[in-house]
């Protein structure tokens, strides 16, 4: 008995080209295509049977998935919420939530189109597409969303590719090198104005950031059991951290004078929700304008780099975990550069 066969299979008389063959379990499978006219079915047929011949019955199931159906596997293998044991993530994506929006991003421009039909000219359209798409303000869309939409369609691919879906992922270059770099850091003119206009809450968080360059969720996360007085650092729990790796960063006198005020037990803050309300009402007090707090961290990193402290160092502060970022997000100053080399030359 042939345990692959093909035939033509007439329904409401539209002709389909019909396989018929045994999965990995013995049991009889068969898959339709609809044809134009009988030849074009014996056509497909041995088109389907060559594929389920060379890549097995992902291969035929692959050839007429679409978009859709791959970006439903996705979500529910691929996109779960994190799951921990021991401060350690075991399953799932911290990045879950806003993975799904990019997702929904994807969906809504390949859609129905066939996976396989997914090809490096239909990708350098959807670029296009996307980098000339207003956002919602009016404003221009960043390189830096359409590389993030990219890489979660390459990522998909991949695993379609794995599956046997696919025989190979189309090339997706990411243009990194065109994103621009965000350097906005806080002058200590500024600073000083800002930390009048802040309420005691808001003052802490930026005092916690300038002096630690932690991010703005591992402050809001901490607990008094992470303050380490005696080695005058601060423990950052590998659990509260982007990088998922665990670091400590010193306690500076003023960082020191802040922690006085909060509890000695439990969580320092009693939301880890930051007040963006009260944050945007001390900037605009201050008279601030294009100013995130995530620029207090690139201030810290950058002070320290000015007064010369190796910017591996500060990779290593800054909880990154390639010393590329840094490169890639500080600027060197070649005064400092140049005179620790002279030191370091004359035996200083």
């Amino acid at each position: 008995m042939k345990t692959k066969t093909g035939s033509i299979k007439y329904i409401d008389g539209v002709p389909f080209a019909r396989i018929s063959f045994f999965d990995e379990l013995g049991v009889r499978k068969f898959r339709l295509k609809k044809a134009k006219n009988d030849t074009h079915a014996r056509t497909l047929c041995k088109e389907m049977l060559r594929e389920l011949e060379e890549n097995g019955q992902a291969g035929v199931d692959g050839s007429k998935m679409s978009f859709s159906q791959l970006a439903d596997y996705y979500k529910k293998n691929y996109l779960t919420e994190p799951e921990y044991q021991n401060d350690r993530k075991v399953s799932g994506l911290r990045t879950a939530k806003d993975r799904g929006y990019t997702l929904n991003t994807l969906r809504s421009y390949f859609g129905t189109k066939l996976i396989r039909s997914i090809t490096p000219g239909v990708i350098k359209g959807f670029k296009e597409t996307r980098l000339s798409t207003p956002k919602k303000n009016g404003g221009a869309l960043s390189i830096t969303a359409v590389n993030r939409d990219l890489a979660l369609l390459r990522a998909m691919l991949r695993i379609a590719c794995g599956e046997g879906w696919i025989a190979k992922v189309p090339r997706i270059q990411l243009d990194v090198s065109a994103e621009v770099v965000r350097r906005r850091t806080l002058s200590l003119e500024e600073e000083g104005i800002l930390l009048e206009e802040c309420d005691p809450l808001i003052r802490t968080l930026v005092v916690f950031a300038l002096g630690t360059g932690m991010r703005q969720g591992e402050i809001l996360s901490l607990s008094a059991e992470d303050i380490d007085l005696k080695h005058q650092q601060i423990n950052i729990r590998a659990l509260n951290t982007k990088t998922l790796t665990s670091r400590a960063v010193p306690i500076s006198k003023r960082v020191e004078a802040e922690l006085e005020g909060l509890p000695k037990s439990g969580k320092l803050f009693e939301s880890e929700w930051f007040p963006k309300k009260d944050w945007r009402a001390a900037l605009s007090s201050a008279g601030i304008e294009d100013f995130h707090f995530h620029d207090l961290r690139m201030t810290f990193g950058q002070r320290l780099i000015d007064r010369g402290l190796g910017i591996s160092e500060v990779g290593k502060l800054l909880g990154h975990a390639n010393v590329s970022t840094t490169y890639r997000h500080y600027q060197t100053s070649s005064d400092v550069t140049t005179q620790k080399a002279k030191a370091l030359l004359d035996g200083h």
